[in-house]
């Protein structure tokens, strides 16, 4: 059974699934067609939000502790800062315009 809260989740509709951050240092995937999640981002120091490009095929994510929105792919390889900003608290992506 899942023991902690979910503190921010988005929806991957292309491979069916579910991303999730425990709003303390962790981002999981589900797929919703099997049991069981997986870690994919560990030990990021606390996720905010999180938002699937769903064109690009990469996750981005606000840490508050770090202070930077960061990117990475799905599976949680090739993560990146791209920007320094004080406590970000969202992020909304345009998968149309880009």
């Amino acid at each position: 059974m899942w023991q902690t809260a979910i503190h921010s989740m988005t929806y991957d509709p292309v491979e069916n699934t579910v991303y999730w951050s425990d709003g303390c240092k962790n981002i999981y995937r589900g797929f919703l067609n099997r049991r069981g999640a997986q870690v994919v981002i560990k030990s990021t120091r606390r996720p905010m939000d999180i938002e699937i490009d769903l064109v690009g095929r990469n996750i981005y994510l606000a840490d508050r502790n770090e202070n930077t929105i960061r990117v990475a792919r799905l599976d949680g390889s090739y993560q990146a800062v791209l920007v320094e900003v004080p406590s970000p608290q969202g992020i909304a992506l345009d998968s149309v315009n880009g």
